[in-house]
This record gives C-alpha cells, sequence and structure tokens, in this order.
C-alpha cells in the first residue's frame, strides 16, 4: 500500500496562510478565507493536521460558556511548507511563533475569534476589490504597563488603495 500523499492546492495554501497571519483559526474561519465550503475546510484540516502540518486547541467544555471551537494552528512543519510550496512572496511572512496550547480557554479567547472574523470578512471584500489591498494587519492583544498606569493595545487593519499602498509599504 502506498504511503499517503497531501496536494496543497492553490485554496489550501491560502488558508494556511490565513493560519498564520491570524495565529489560529476556526473551521469557519478557514472555510471564509479559504472561500471553500465548510465540509470541505474540515476535512483538509484533518488531513493536514495527520500529516503534522497543523495542530488544534479548543474543542472541551467550558462550564458556563458550553462547548469551546475547535481551532488549528501551523506547527514549525507546516510554516516550512507554507513557506516553501507556495509563491507566497517571503516579506509577507512574520516570523514562526509558537502557539502554546496548556493554556487555559478565557472569554477573551471568544473577543479574539470574533475579531478575526471581522478581519477576514475585510479581506475577503477586499480581496473582491483590485484599487484595493490590506496593508497591514495588527491581531496581538496586550497590557502594557507604564509605571502605575495600564494600556491596552488591540487589533486593528490598515486598507489603502492601490496607488496609497505602494507608498505605505516602502514607509513601513
Amino acid at each position: 500500500m502506498a504511503p499517503p500523499t497531501l496536494s496543497l492546492t492553490d485554496t489550501a495554501a491560502l488558508g494556511l496562510y490565513f493560519i498564520h497571519r491570524y495565529r489560529f483559526l476556526t473551521i469557519e474561519q478557514f472555510a471564509r478565507a479559504a472561500g471553500i465550503k465548510r465540509d470541505a475546510a474540515s476535512d483538509r484540516l484533518r488531513e493536514m493536521e495527520r500529516f503534522g502540518f497543523l495542530g488544534h486547541f479548543g474543542n472541551v467544555g467550558v462550564r458556563g460558556y458550553g462547548k469551546t471551537p475547535k481551532a488549528y494552528f501551523l506547527t514549525r512543519k507546516g510554516y516550512k511548507l507554507l513557506q516553501d510550496e507556495t509563491d507566497i512572496p517571503v516579506e509577507l511572512f512574520e516570523p514562526y511563533k509558537d502557539t502554546h496550547v496548556a493554556a487555559r480557554w478565557t472569554p477573551k479567547m471568544y473577543h479574539r475569534l470574533r475579531t478575526i472574523d471581522l478581519m477576514i470578512a475585510a479581506e475577503v471584500a477586499i480581496r473582491e476589490r483590485p484599487n484595493f489591498s490590506m496593508v497591514k494587519t495588527f491581531t496581538e492583544y496586550r497590557h502594557v504597563r507604564r509605571g502605575n498606569r495600564v494600556s491596552e493595545r488591540g487589533d486593528r487593519a490598515v486598507i489603502g488603495r492601490e496607488q496609497n499602498c505602494k507608498s505605505a509599504n516602502s514607509s513601513m
């Protein structure tokens, strides 16, 4: 019997890139980002996890919140596959970051998932408009202490027209 093989289609590569960009995605988010149906996305994610390109967390019950969604993240092997087997420009890749799955699921995770939903909706809408592009996204949420004050840094996106994007990209 021949060993199982995996073909990296354009839609799968696009979905993997979105997982890299947002650190993790649920099945529904992967399906929207890649432009495929949920069932196909679920099968594809499970297949890539079986090959060791993805890991997952979630999908457990939390008292008072129900069952958490299953979220997939890129492993180092998946990151290398994405860089080596796609024609995505190297400058679009952020450095690889390990995803720590030992941490407990917090109510803030639901906010992050909804924020990622908004970012994906914006990116899909922009993809359909050739004169716009997503220049930069920031999806980290952190508390920064400055003396006795704590300031919060949240998620945001920078969107620009195509002629403005070139000058914005050169200044970053």
